[in-house]
């Protein structure tokens, strides 16, 4: 009997706090200028939106005191919120993921012993014709490569790392 109970209150906590969740997108909806605020530079701006989302914070306290919820149990929407923008963040993160790996796998063309693609099975000699390969179809301009770690010159045709200032050293 009392396990039953148990139950009947978790699934009526759960269910409002689920009504609220869906409110409270509402809510940031209205507000979502200071939810998903744009780059600020300026201190004003930044003081003028920290003061607008303690005015949208406050409301949304203000909304969640009216509902016939526990204290205990109040955020409990919040963290639905939050547990489901993490889920979708890793969906999306995961599906990228994957179609990058499967890109480069059917880059590299090398299956595995079952005819999959596999971009693991790349060796190192295979792996660095396949970037000479995109090299020379897109320029052969090593500057334009957005990871650049060091800047490189050409020394008997060989890309090399070298110091824009040789005299300043480690230091």
């Amino acid at each position: 009997m009392q396990n039953n109970q148990y139950s009947e209150f978790s699934k009526q906590i759960h269910n409002k706090s689920t009504q609220i969740a869906k409110d409270l997108l509402g809510l940031m909806l209205e507000d979502k200028d200071v939810f998903v605020p744009e780059y600020l530079e300026n201190q004003q701006d930044k003081d003028a939106l920290q003061e607008k989302t303690l005015d949208a914070a406050n409301k949304v306290l203000k909304y969640i005191a009216t509902q016939d919820i526990p204290a205990r149990y109040a955020t409990m929407s919040i963290d639905k919120l939050i547990d489901a923008l993490t889920g979708l963040k890793s969906f999306v993160d995961g599906s990228l993921n994957m179609y990058e790996d499967e890109y480069l796998s059917r880059m590299y063309g090398v299956k595995d012993e079952r005819g999959k693609y596999r971009r693991d099975m790349v060796t190192m000699a295979g792996m660095v014709m396949k970037l000479e390969e995109a090299r020379q179809a897109t320029g052969n301009n090593r500057s334009d490569f957005f990871n650049e770690t060091a800047p490189v010159a050409e020394v008997d045709g060989v890309a090399t790392p070298y110091m824009e200032n040789p005299g300043e050293g480690l230091a």
